[in-house]
């Protein structure tokens, strides 16, 4: 131990850099709002509350749920099972703290723990602790502002290095047979875990597993030794997807999956995207090409070629399937890994091969020419993650305001069924009800996450904006809101073709519609229903059991004294500007 923390220490010290950063945002937030702070813990990220909420659902003990935020779907199958949440969950009550609570321990924990194990598969690959270092601390330290998000990436991108290490063990050289069984079983239980979380993670690495075993077996001819392996790793995973595939073939039989699937970012497309990712990790290529002939260790090129290959395969399947499973920002992390990992062996290689008292040719000076090129691209690309934590605890939000609503949160704690739905008019009830109540909600933004019909999607948001003016530019603003990504992915999709072929062309083509009237049209005329229909009949559609109303918020401010007139509404507390009613 005292070897491996003098020789190591400096990854460990850089470690606790990294988590240090993207913690102390949380504390500076909570010193600021000082006295008044009583339990509403800052988000800092996209999908925070999200994560939150599952994972509070999995504390609860609904490992199974089919919605974390609408009652009547509870029942139904997940599309995403939360078995994975459990790690934060039982970290909470392992430690006797609440979710929240836990999601800011994790803020120190996973990137450290995250920049220890890059540290780890730099070494193994490398073997230089100088360059482990540099390349496993500025990796976490240009997407500073990406690793304070839970879950994914922050949870679920220390088991795909773990999953990566096992795939470069697997690979780096022939083992006895006993060993190389071994390391298949433990990727195959890591790739199986990875199925319950996002399929940008497993998808990673199955097919870097694919591509690079592939190699070797084309190279070397092992066929019966890599046989095997292949059988034990999808024998081991099969057994963890098991939960996963029973769960599938639920979700297969519910007439709302397509729909649930769009909304989700899938887009039925052969054309290319990704460009951005794509050309970065294509750009490898000349760099490793350019060295072919000085790699000392023949395994580093098949390695540097897989992942290159692994790269432009993830970034464009669509071409042969058609299906864009995950919008490209979700592989736009991985692709940059990949590129850490290329560029820390060619460096590994031609440091070996200056040691070894050769030239500097044209070739290599090129290669670090176009490795430097490619890494300050990107650094500059992501100077907003570098500099926004660093902001973020000089000039911490503000959230003194949120701690209005903790005493109203409490209340329904205490005196409201567990279950029960809330719905809310003001604030960011769909927010912070799932978290911090044993509530549910009437809407959540989050809530066509889930297998829930467009139909039903639709009549909910309208009736929670029952109260607001519904025209055609505020459907328009909202769409996301309603539909999630169902038609934002697609747009995006088609606008990147677009101009594409206006540069190609140098034509000019008419920009795509985001939002098609008919959409819009659907959404105005159950507007125009609901409110025909009158506030109770409209809210009644669905179960709901308590409104609880923001009376400083300026669009509902007048509310109050109208619900006076409703006799299915009986006030039963006023706190903080928050009235709570029961529904008769």
């Amino acid at each position: 131990m005292k070897n491996l923390l003098k020789n190591h220490w400096l990854v460990f010290l850089s470690a606790f850099v990294i988590g240090l950063i993207i913690f102390l945002p949380n504390i500076t937030s909570i010193i600021k709002t000082g006295d008044k702070f009583s339990g509403i813990y800052p988000m800092f990220n996209d999908d925070e509350s999200y994560y939150l909420a599952i994972t509070k659902e999995v504390y609860e003990g609904s490992y199974n749920s089919g919605n974390t935020f609408i009652k009547e779907y509870k029942n139904s199958p997940a599309l995403q099972p939360l078995y994975f949440e459990t790690i934060p969950a039982f970290e909470a009550k392992l430690f006797g703290i609440s979710v929240p609570e836990a999601f800011v321990l994790n803020d120190l924990i996973l990137p450290l723990l995250g920049v220890i194990l890059l540290y780890i598969i730099l070494f193994s690959i490398t073997e230089s602790r100088l360059i482990s270092n540099i390349f496993s601390f500025s990796f976490y330290f240009i997407f500073l502002g990406v690793f304070n998000r839970p879950i994914s990436p922050q949870l679920g991108f220390v088991f795909l290095l773990v999953g990566v290490f096992l795939i470069w063990k697997t690979i780096s050289k022939s083992y006895e047979l006993e060993k190389f069984l071994i390391l298949n079983s433990l990727l195959g239980f890591v790739f199986g875990l990875l199925v319950y979380v996002y399929p940008f993670y497993w998808t990673t690495l199955i097919v870097l597993y694919g591509v690079s075993s592939l190699l070797v077996i084309f190279k070397e001819r092992q066929y019966l030794y890599w046989v095997k392996g292949y059988f034990v790793f999808s024998l081991v995973s099969l057994l963890i997807h098991l939960p996963y595939i029973l769960n599938v073939l639920k979700i297969f039989k519910d007439p709302s999956l397509f729909e649930a699937s769009v909304r989700n970012g899938l887009v039925l497309t052969h054309w290319p995207g990704a460009f951005f990712n794509t050309a970065f990790i294509l750009f490898c290529f000349p760099i490793v090409y350019l060295l072919t002939s000085h790699f000392s260790n023949k395994r580093h090129l098949i390695f540097s070629y897989a992942l290159i290959i692994s790269g432009v395969v993830l970034n464009w399947q669509n071409i042969i399937t058609g299906q864009v499973l995950q919008f490209s920002s979700h592989y736009y992390l991985i692709t940059i890994f990949f590129i850490f990992l290329i560029i820390s062996i060619v460096l590994k290689n031609l440091l070996s091969s200056l040691f070894n008292q050769e030239n500097l040719s044209y070739k290599k000076w090129l290669a670090i020419a176009m490795s430097a090129t490619l890494l300050l691209v990107i650094i500059y690309k992501q100077k907003n993650d570098i500099v926004i934590p660093f902001k973020n605890i000089v000039y911490p939000p503000d959230i003194t305001e949120l701690q209005r609503i903790s005493p109203a949160l409490d209340w329904l704690n205490k005196n409201t069924e567990t279950e029960s739905v809330v719905y809310g008019l003001g604030g960011k009830y769909d927010v912070y009800v799932p978290i911090y109540t044993n509530n549910n909600v009437y809407l959540s933004w989050y809530t066509g996450m889930s297998l829930i019909p467009d139909n039903e999607l639709e009549n909910r948001w309208v009736i929670q904006h029952f109260w607001d003016d519904i025209d055609p530019e505020f459907v328009n603003e909202s769409h996301r809101s309603i539909w999630i990504n169902k038609f934002q992915d697609t747009y995006a999709n088609k606008e990147v073709r677009r101009k594409i072929f206006e540069k190609l062309t140098g034509n000019k083509y008419p920009e795509n519609v985001l939002l098609e009237n008919k959409y819009v049209d659907t959404v105005l005329e159950k507007s125009a229903q609901y409110k025909k229909a009158g506030f109770e009949k409209s809210l009644k559609t669905y179960e709901v059991n308590y409104v609880i109303l923001d009376t400083k918020d300026d669009r509902y401010k007048n509310l109050a004294d109208k619900f006076k007139k409703y006799s299915f509404l009986l006030p039963m507390v006023e706190k903080n500007g928050f009235i709570v009613y029961k529904v008769e």
